[in-house]
């Protein structure tokens, strides 16, 4: 239902339509209107599907379940094959980093976790 105020201005409007022929300024209002939905339509459907991107997005980025393996040592006691230590700082650490995470991976895919992600961190005393 149309309140006291919208109905003295539906009134006046209608009067001055009939005193000055204000059918074009309406047409002209009402061709705006348009122009401005159909902008704002198409501003609201492009954050949606930027919203649905987002969220398709942000699920991909979740890691899930995941292992991290800590690795907390100055040197003492480890042993690197041979190979790897031949190999150099580049290749040879390349495949040790490698034959570390594919040795976590058996195991835990042996305990029937395979799917979680596996994050290694090595922390070593090389102040001495």
């Amino acid at each position: 239902m149309l309140t006291e105020d919208q109905l003295r201005h539906s009134e006046q409007a209608l009067i001055k339509f009939r005193q000055d022929d204000a059918l074009s300024e309406m047409l002209d209002d009402y061709a705006e209107l348009i122009r401005d939905y159909s902008k704002l339509k198409a501003e609201y459907e492009e954050a949606r599907e930027s919203r649905e991107r987002y969220k398709k997005l942000s699920k991909g980025q979740d890691l899930g379940q995941y292992v991290l393996v800590l690795v907390d040592g100055d040197g003492d006691g480890y042993h690197f094959q041979d190979d790897f230590v031949r190999k150099g700082a580049n290749d040879g650490g390349g495949n040790a980093a490698r034959a570390l995470n594919e040795a976590v991976k058996a195991k835990l895919e042996a305990k029937n976790l395979g799917h979680c992600q596996i994050l290694i961190r090595i922390y070593a005393n090389v102040a001495e």
